[in-house]
């Protein structure tokens, strides 16, 4: 029992590590990691593990030439000097530089297409009247300020579309053509079918009575037509028949135009 009590304490002190006292006489610091110096092959602390801070065998010609190979470099940490011996240098890219590789790179991988030239649009076709009919009835707003839209059942009101051109001396002898694109585009409208035709030339003769004032214009009835243009550049005088009913007059989808009655088309 003697002898293996007195053993154990042994077996322990061989594995548990106490450090090592460091070399320089005047330090003696109980180092646990202590650094080793290659030249005289003694233990030091890290604080006096580097050749210049311990009476190291390394003879003063060697040392010096360290000192000058390390110059401004040297930390006086032998730790820090490794990781500085075995850091490469940086690699001096201007911003240009890095732009160009990385622009080479993406050109490689995403390489661009070939251009196409472009092909001349084919002209769009012209809606069908009744497609035509369809858009004009969406955008079409009651033309009587005396009726509202629950008033006249959708199956009695004739659309189209209504306009105001008022000619002068230079535009009076211009084709109807010319005399159209002229004139502010015409408002999409609906009126009731029944409606007589005096009443709707009243109606639109109000409506437009700023713009007849302000080219000076008589806002008489004796003064002024309704007209619409059929196929064949043909002028149809619409208040030629005041006392009849506005849909056994215009059709559906018409443009009607307010003017002076002494308009021509030409």
């Amino acid at each position: 029992m003697t002898d293996q009590n007195h053993r154990e304490p042994s077996a322990n002190n061989e594995t548990f590590n106490a450090g090592t006292h460091c070399a320089k006489v005047d330090c003696r610091t109980l180092d646990f990691l202590p650094l080793v110096c290659p030249h005289c092959h003694l233990a030091f602390c890290s604080s006096h593990a580097h050749v210049f801070y311990h009476d190291c065998c390394l003879p003063e010609v060697l040392r010096e030439a360290r000192r000058e190979e390390e110059g401004t470099t040297s930390t006086g940490d032998p730790v820090r000097e490794l990781v500085n011996q075995h850091t490469p240098a940086p690699v001096e890219t201007t911003k240009e530089d890095r732009n160009a590789k990385a622009k080479q790179i993406l050109a490689a991988r995403f390489p661009v297409p070939a251009t196409r030239e472009r092909q001349p649009k084919r002209p769009s076709k012209e809606l069908s009247p009744a497609l035509k009919l369809i858009l004009l009835k969406r955008q079409a707003v009651g033309g009587d300020p005396r009726k509202k839209d629950n008033d006249v059942p959708l199956g009695c009101r004739w659309y189209g579309r209504l306009g105001c051109l008022m000619t002068t001396a230079d535009s009076e002898n211009l084709p109807w053509s010319d005399k159209r694109a002229l004139a502010k585009d015409p408002k999409a409208i609906w009126f009731d079918k029944k409606t007589v035709v005096g009443k709707v030339f009243d109606i639109v003769i109000a409506m437009f009575k700023p713009e007849l004032l302000s080219h000076s214009h008589s806002c008489s009835t004796t003064d002024l037509q309704l007209f619409t243009i059929r196929p064949g550049n043909q002028l149809h005088v619409i208040t030629d028949q005041c006392s009849a009913t506005w849909d056994d007059v215009v059709d559906d989808g018409e443009e009607v135009w307010l003017t002076a009655r002494n308009m021509q088309v030409s």
